[in-house]
């Protein structure tokens, strides 16, 4: 049987410059919807705000709840968006590293870059 991963076979970062486009869209993705929660978290009429209210038994939240709202709920946006992003694209796999670091070969690869 055929492997259906990925889905899109022809946009894999197989280049630097694909690899740029997969990252612009998965940057834009995590920040939309990053910045709309905050947008929500600003209007004390919606249900985003009236659910941290809740989750905080506060009447009022101030900027520090909402901050640590946003920061977990970008953290939850991006796992699930790095997870989808695996199964359409592959992406993520240079991600990956071995078990044991040599810094000796690090600073040999950070010089060839330069």
């Amino acid at each position: 049987m055929k492997s259906i991963f990925p889905i899109f076979k022809n946009l894999q970062a197989t280049s630097i410059f694909k690899a740029f486009i997969i990252n612009g869209i998965v940057a834009a993705i995590i920040a939309t919807f990053t910045i709309e929660l905050r947008f929500r978290l600003n209007d004390e009429k919606s249900d985003y705000y009236a659910f941290s209210q809740r989750l905080f038994n506060r009447k009022k939240l101030s900027n520090f709840h909402k901050i640590l709202v946003v920061f977990v709920s970008s953290f939850l946006i991006s796992f699930i968006v790095y997870h989808i992003m695996l199964f359409f694209f592959a992406y993520g796999g240079g991600m990956l590293t071995t078990k044991v670091f040599n810094k000796l070969s690090y600073l040999q690869y950070v010089d060839d870059l330069v």
